[in-house]
């Protein structure tokens, strides 16, 4: 798997994934939604006739990047949601030795949070109809990390917010 970010134009390192069950050359492939199937082709016994399928592939959002996190400051961003039914996406480093709290603050109507790492593995969510939800990352990492966040727009009404986001660093 090649991991690319088409907003920054680049190319990422080449990532292995879960291999083929048999390798094939000269098939053809083709991306629907998010799955990739690989058709016919040609494996050692000769031609192939069957179609293989991917589990799904996690494409990076295009997040507004919110940099670097300082450790034990809360950083607040405030945005709105023209559109309903929508969702938005934030991506921050944290250093090492930090855990994570990100919450949603000031707004109306339902919105729910969700914190994935950097690979978009779901850490935590808030899907309640409260007025601030909270989703934390309690575990100290030993390295720096991006994350990723999402905002989700259930209301069906446009409306505002305040994201804040602390990192408490560990001794």
């Amino acid at each position: 798997m090649l991991e690319c970010s088409a907003s920054a134009g680049t190319l990422g390192a080449w990532q292995s994934d879960r291999p083929l069950p048999t390798a094939i050359s000269n098939q053809g492939g083709v991306l629907i939604a998010d799955r990739y199937f690989v058709v016919g082709g040609q494996d050692n016994t000769g031609p192939v006739d069957s179609v293989l399928a991917s589990s799904e592939i996690h494409r990076f959002p295009t997040a507004t990047d919110l940099g670097d996190m300082e450790p034990d400051i809360a950083d607040i961003t405030n945005d709105n949601f023209d559109d309903i039914l929508a969702e938005k996406w934030y991506t921050f480093n944290a250093e090492e030795q930090t855990t994570i709290s990100v919450s949603l603050l000031s707004f109306t109507g339902d919105l729910d949070l969700f914190l994935y790492d950097q690979n978009l593995t779901l850490i935590d969510s808030s899907e309640t109809l409260n007025a601030v939800e909270t989703v934390m990352d309690g575990s100290v990492r030993t390295m720096n990390n991006s994350y990723y966040v999402k905002v989700q727009n259930n209301s069906g009404s446009s409306t505002s917010f305040v994201l804040s986001v602390t990192t408490t660093s560990m001794p």
